[in-house]
């Protein structure tokens, strides 16, 4: 398979040289697919790779990082929810997965969602809290080869704890090819395997355009993103962004009153504007050191499987941001 070297654009500084035997790498992703924390490092789990501009690089360590997020979304009446989501995750990286040359990551994580409301109607009983507990696997083969493969999976459990059955075991994959069409543009074509209870398979695809180092347009369903260099903080780079995504999650949960038992899809649809600073060379892709995001939610829905029932919240906004040390 003939591979070639992406160039570097007049005034770009070329990424480190790392000691061997270690090979550059992007940095990981911590979540991808639906119902996920949020892109820290959108560098691996198909959320684009550097096309015409290198992905950031460091030495490979064991342990990448250690993150925290939180997002809030307003919930307004008694017909409506608020909630808060928060998110710890981490990073292990293994070199030369299968003599490829990349490594692969495992990412495990944690999550704590509370909800408040709604007070009224079909979903009046939803309970006050539910859980994500995770691991995420991901590798992809050589980004400078003309043609390529990413794939990613996680398999957690997801749950008030007290209502825990075989569904609360739940996986989800995603699998894309990649191809290099031009040094500066990256075509990719696969599925997300989201597994809700309403929706399991979600196209997945779209291309990569970076027509210079400070401009990336990330035009991928179901997750695009837009963004643009704006200044440099010291030793960091400061860009902002546009993007997509679909929202939310499934568990299995337990009520004091109504269902017994259910398992329970919160849907929606985001669209975020937000900052994010990292280091240089990262091309807006790299590893992230913080972020901060507004963003307006819409098509809000409480999926109920048992008894079966759908439950429209209201359109609101959510303010999210994220830190990793």
């Amino acid at each position: 398979m003939p591979g070639y070297t992406q160039p570097y654009a007049a005034g770009q500084t070329p990424p480190p040289v790392l000691p061997q035997p270690y090979p550059g790498y992007a940095q990981p992703n911590l979540g991808f697919g639906s119902g996920t924390p949020p892109v820290l490092f959108p560098g691996l789990f198909g959320r684009g790779q550097t096309a015409g501009a290198p992905a950031y690089t460091s030495p490979l360590k064991l342990f990448q990082n250690v993150s925290l997020s939180h997002a809030w979304l307003r919930g307004d009446g008694d017909n409506d929810m608020r909630i808060n989501d928060t998110f710890i995750t981490t990073t292990l990286a293994f070199p030369n997965f299968f003599w490829s040359g990349q490594p692969w990551f495992l990412s495990p994580g944690f999550g704590l969602h509370l909800w408040s409301g709604p007070w009224t109607g079909a979903a009046a009983w939803m309970p006050s809290n539910a859980y994500s507990a995770f691991l995420d696997v991901g590798w992809k083969s050589d980004p400078n080869r003309l043609f390529g493969l990413e794939l990613s999976g996680r398999i957690g459990v997801f749950s008030d704890f007290r209502n825990l059955q075989n569904e609360s075991f739940r996986p989800t994959g995603l699998a894309l090819l990649r191809y290099n069409l031009t040094p500066t543009l990256a075509l990719k074509a696969g599925v997300d395997y989201i597994n809700r209870a309403d929706i399991k398979l979600l196209p997945a695809g779209g291309f990569l355009w970076t027509p210079n180092p400070q401009t990336r347009f990330d035009i991928y369903f179901p997750q695009p993103k837009l963004a643009s260099y704006l200044t440099t903080l010291g030793n960091w780079d400061l860009w902002w962004y546009i993007g997509g995504e679909y929202g939310g999650g499934v568990w299995t949960v337990k009520a004091d009153s109504g269902p017994e038992q259910s398992l329970v899809d919160i849907n929606d649809i985001r669209l975020v504007l937000g900052i994010e600073v990292g280091p240089p060379n990262a091309g807006g892709a790299g590893y992230r050191r913080a972020f901060f995001e507004v963003g307006y939610v819409w098509n809000r829905q409480i999926v109920i499987v048992t008894p079966p029932t759908t439950y429209d919240l209201g359109d609101t906004f959510m303010l999210r941001a994220g830190i990793a040390f």
